[in-house]
């Protein structure tokens, strides 16, 4: 089951390639979590416009669960771009700690 996608977070960040200099902006969008099955599993809606552009549904046993499941997803996505694509704040500072500007 796909719920309507009701906004409740958003954060812009950019994509930068270290080998030409250009960046890009993405934009990460959460949707309010839902129950698929009162009480047995939840849904948290989750869009990544510039880099994923479909919805993507990320389940959990409960909404709070759901939504951890969904900033573990987002989080693991982003880690695993190309060596040469850095992950920024909309700011140009490195998103992972790791990453050196």
């Amino acid at each position: 089951m796909q719920s309507q996608f009701e906004l409740m977070l958003e954060r812009v960040f950019l994509l930068i390639n270290d080998e030409t200099g250009e960046s890009r902006r993405f934009v990460i969008k959460m949707g309010r979590p839902y129950w698929t099955e009162p009480e047995v599993e939840a849904a948290c809606p989750i869009i990544i416009e510039g880099l994923l552009d479909r919805q993507q549904e990320i389940f959990g046993i409960d909404p709070l669960d759901a939504i951890e499941m969904a900033i573990k997803f987002l989080n693991s996505f982003l880690s695993e771009r190309p060596a040469t694509e850095k992950v920024c704040w909309s700011t140009g500072d490195p998103y992972f700690d790791n990453e050196q500007g």
